[in-house]
């Protein structure tokens, strides 16, 4: 599992070292470098994976490769508009502690030019161990039986009568998408398979997907029934809802916007495999109080039985249902980090101050900075 990412010169952030456990919440006020930090793992991620040289296996490094700011993930555009606008020079490096394994490398930016292909600085990277760094969840094909890694974005795919059908075959590379555009397709493939985790499902609870996703889906809208069918020749994937007691079958765009929007968050965390990582951005968008609790406390089983999540939110509701589930559900307290991120004191680096905040047994926080999970509090004190 990874375990630190350390950050120099890439946007926000001129030099930070961002400590990460199994469950990392990245919580704060906006544009103070959350994002950052998951782009920072999908630009080595997709950079790596979309290299043009080969690793030879006598070498016990690893060939360095070029920085993609442009990929399937993100735009961000070329390498003036990533530079931090506080750097000494002209050099962003990231460096990832997976485990015990070190992986670091550099890459110039060449202000004059507009490319989004930074190059790197050296011939190689530096790593401790090439063979075991290289098998780090961060970089998986995820061509195993469940999935290795995914990322679910914010900016996910909505209701819509009909949605896209991945290029390979869902057994390959489990693909949700990271919109969730492939989620009715992914359901529709895996739904007789059980959950990877068996953990996750109560006891004496049916373990396949389709009951668990259909059973944590009931939390946003009780009663609500998940059913796929997939039109090959059209490569479509069609995605409605059933109601106890409803006479027939409603398409995604006649029902509300949040069960849409959730299930590929919900796909993610019932499919991903032991030392899987997910990263997931504001899991709680669309959804009522009690849906961000209850999908908190998933989180927090996910992660008991063994996978790893790096969560961005705002939700204090998903932050306290994670708190829930360590006082309740037995979660060590040791696997959750909240990561808090405040504007910087310094006129001369943009780098934002990060508070660690950890919990005790009982949920309990150490920690309770400025502007950290306040406003319902403060509004209700103007409010008396």
């Amino acid at each position: 599992m990874i375990k630190k990412i350390q950050i120099k010169n890439l946007k926000c952030f001129k030099s930070i070292d961002i400590a990460i456990a199994p469950l990392t919440i990245l919580a704060g006020i906006n544009s103070m470098g959350k994002s950052t930090v998951i782009e920072s793992l999908l630009l080595l991620r997709e950079s790596y994976l979309k290299r043009q040289n080969s690793i030879s296996s006598g070498e016990n490094r690893i060939p360095s490769f070029t920085l993609r700011l442009n990929n399937q993930y993100m735009r961000l555009g070329h390498g003036n508009d990533v530079l931090c606008d506080f750097s000494d020079n002209d050099i962003i490096s990231m460096k990832v502690v997976d485990q015990d394994n070190v992986f670091e490398d550099k890459w110039k930016v060449n202000k004059s030019s507009n490319s989004s292909i930074l190059q790197p600085m050296n011939s190689y990277a530096v790593t401790r161990d090439k063979e075991i760094f290289m098998k780090s969840k961060l970089f998986a094909q995820n061509n195993n039986s469940y999935i290795d890694f995914s990322y679910i974005t914010a900016d996910r795919i909505g209701p819509r009568s009909w949605f896209d059908v991945p290029d390979e075959s869902v057994e390959v590379n489990h693909n949700i998408g990271s919109k969730g555009e492939y989620s009715a397709f992914y359901y529709n493939s895996m739904q007789n398979k059980d959950i990877p985790l068996l953990g996750v499902a109560d006891q004496d609870e049916t373990p396949t997907i389709d009951f668990q996703v259909n059973k944590w889906m009931e939390c946003i809208s009780p009663n609500t029934k998940i059913h796929t069918t997939v039109q090959s020749d059209m490569d479509a994937a069609q995605l409605t809802y059933s109601y106890s007691g409803s006479a027939k079958n409603r398409r995604s765009i006649n029902v509300g916007f949040g069960l849409t929007y959730t299930l590929p968050i919900i796909l993610a965390l019932l499919t991903v495999q032991q030392g899987g990582i997910l990263l997931l951005e504001n899991p709680e968008a669309h959804l009522h109080p009690h849906a961000q609790t209850m999908l908190g406390r998933l989180i927090a089983r996910v992660v008991e039985n063994g996978a790893q999540i790096i969560l961005e939110t705002h939700s204090d509701h998903i932050i306290n249902g994670i708190r829930v589930a360590i006082k309740e559900q037995g979660m060590k307290p040791d696997k959750l980090l909240i990561n808090f991120f405040s504007a910087s004191d310094d006129k001369n680096d943009s780098t934002p101050r990060v508070t660690q905040i950890k919990a005790d047994e009982n949920g309990k926080l150490n920690d309770w900075p400025k502007d950290f999970l306040s406003e319902w509090e403060d509004n209700l004190f103007k409010l008396l």
